[in-house]
């Protein structure tokens, strides 16, 4: 089967939700958000922290906390709404300092103590997971989904929520 660049434009972007499981895309900017989408679905057994599956993230590329979750929540969190960044960031939470993930990684949150912000591995008892995705009432913790006005999108609370699985890397 061929995929990927070696397509004819029209049958790669009409095989994609086909073929994309299997491999990932070549790289089309066309594809690029859907390629990530196909290959880390939001929903379903594969996001179910189970031994088989961390294996298999162990196995996939890691996601690399400065490179690519730092940037996220830096310009969603702190950049775009202001709320943690500067002496008064919410919850004292600052995601403008030199190390964020420091700030995040096995940090107690300061509202819910007996929560961590974030759980290597485990996504389902991290603080920031559970806000961005919308579940932290169903978990017992107060508040709103974060960010409050304009949420994270699918690929980027994904990519969070890999890299949390894949144990929350620097």
């Amino acid at each position: 089967m061929r995929y990927g660049r070696n397509l004819p434009r029209d049958d790669h972007h009409s095989m994609r939700s086909q073929t994309l499981r299997k491999v990932a895309c070549a790289g089309c900017v066309v594809c690029t958000a859907a390629c990530f989408e196909a290959a880390f679905p939001a929903s379903g057994p594969a996001n179910v922290a189970t031994p088989g599956n961390r294996a298999k993230e162990r196995g996939a590329v890691r996601i690399s906390s400065k490179r690519e979750v730092v940037r996220i929540l830096r310009s969603r969190c702190a950049e775009e709404s202001g709320c943690h960044a500067g002496e008064m960031a919410a919850v004292s939470l600052r995601l403008d300092v030199p190390d964020p993930h420091a700030a995040l990684v096995n940090v107690r949150s300061k509202l819910q103590p007996k929560w961590l912000l974030v759980k290597p591995g485990k996504p389902e008892e991290s603080v920031v997971w559970l806000n961005v995705t919308g579940k932290h009432a169903q978990a017992g913790i107060f508040g709103t989904r974060m960010p409050p006005e304009k949420p994270l999108r699918p690929t980027e609370r994904q990519l969070i929520g890999r890299w949390i699985r894949q144990g929350a890397s620097p």
